[in-house]
């Protein structure tokens, strides 16, 4: 048995001897009490009667429930208070309860100022922006109380995201106020990061499905707080990408912007190769449709003006079986 169940049965024995003698313990509800919280304990809610440190000391062991928010109270009944005393093992305390059938107990509140507010955001903020290496950020709050209820005493705050973080944009944060590691209040704020980065830029404009070039994009450092998509800061091997839509100059690219070139290209001319048997015949074609390789396309003839279909070899060049 653990030294708490050792102190129970002393406990109750002493009690058992108090009655005994002719003393009678009370325990008094009060109509209305503040605690501190984060919790609520039988101690603060009754008054003993005669005064005894011992029943104290079990009487605060007893949690009855969570406490309200800083500043909110709520409502302890008396069949709550006896059913934690069964669970505790002071079951011969319960005939002891008098007063009313309901407690209201309140939570003491201390305000949290919007300096302490702020400094714990920009720390979360700070850290999780060191996963995005090369992005310039600035913070700027849209909705933070001036000052917010919190308990009295020791506490810290730690902050939550609704949602994903996304490293940029608006978002809905959560500070938590703890206290003795368990949830007091919570805090909700929302904030824009204003992120600036250096992207690639178009020189100019790039038609829809035209092969990108290294000459036709320069560095600069642009917001790119509300970006939809992920903008490029760079593209390897840029000469296998296409432009998916029309690009202007002087706009951001993004990878909703490009595509995977295709190994051959509408309209490019391939090398057309014509098997039957033993026989192969070498000329040149028009692609009709784009493809990759192993991809099935029609291709114009050069010269017997006939519309084929064939596969696409690794090399780009297309294969006509007859």
């Amino acid at each position: 048995m653990s030294y708490y169940h050792y102190f129970v049965l002393f406990l109750c024995s002493t009690l058992s001897f108090a009655q005994a003698q002719g003393k009678t313990v009370t325990l008094k509800l009060k109509p209305e009490t503040t605690v501190v919280g984060p919790q609520i304990t039988a101690f603060e809610i009754c008054t003993i009667e005669p005064p005894s440190k011992k029943l104290a000391r079990a009487l605060k062991k007893v949690v009855l429930g969570r406490a309200a928010p800083p500043g909110e109270a709520k409502d302890i009944t008396r069949n709550q208070l006896r059913l934690q005393l069964r669970h505790a093992g002071l079951a011969e305390l319960i005939p002891a309860i008098t007063g009313p059938r309901v407690v209201r107990v309140k939570t003491a509140q201390r305000d949290i100022t919007r300096i302490r507010i702020d400094e714990a955001i920009a720390r979360w903020v700070r850290k999780k922006m060191d996963d995005y290496p090369g992005v310039e950020w600035k913070l700027e709050y849209k909705r933070v109380p001036e000052s917010f209820p919190g308990p009295v005493g020791a506490f810290s705050l730690a902050v939550k995201t609704r949602g994903t973080f996304k490293g940029r944009g608006y978002h809905l944060l959560e500070v938590r106020v703890m206290k003795d590691g368990i949830l007091s209040t919570k805090i909700p704020v929302a904030v824009v990061i204003h992120t600036y980065e250096n992207v690639l830029v178009a020189t100019q404009r790039i038609n829809r499905r035209q092969r990108l070039q290294e000459t036709c994009f320069r560095k600069e450092l642009q917001e790119t707080t509300f970006s939809a998509h992920e903008p490029l800061r760079t593209l390897p091997d840029m000469g296998a990408f296409q432009a998916r839509v029309i690009i202007p100059a002087g706009k951001m690219l993004t990878s909703a912007m490009i595509e995977k070139a295709p190994l051959v290209a509408r309209g490019q001319r391939v090398e057309l190769l014509i098997s039957a048997g033993a026989v192969a015949l070498r000329t040149y074609a028009m692609a009709q449709e784009p493809g990759n390789a192993n991809d099935w396309i029609r291709v114009w003839a050069l010269d017997t003006r006939r519309v084929l279909k064939g596969k696409i070899t690794q090399n780009g060049s297309v294969h006509v079986g007859l």
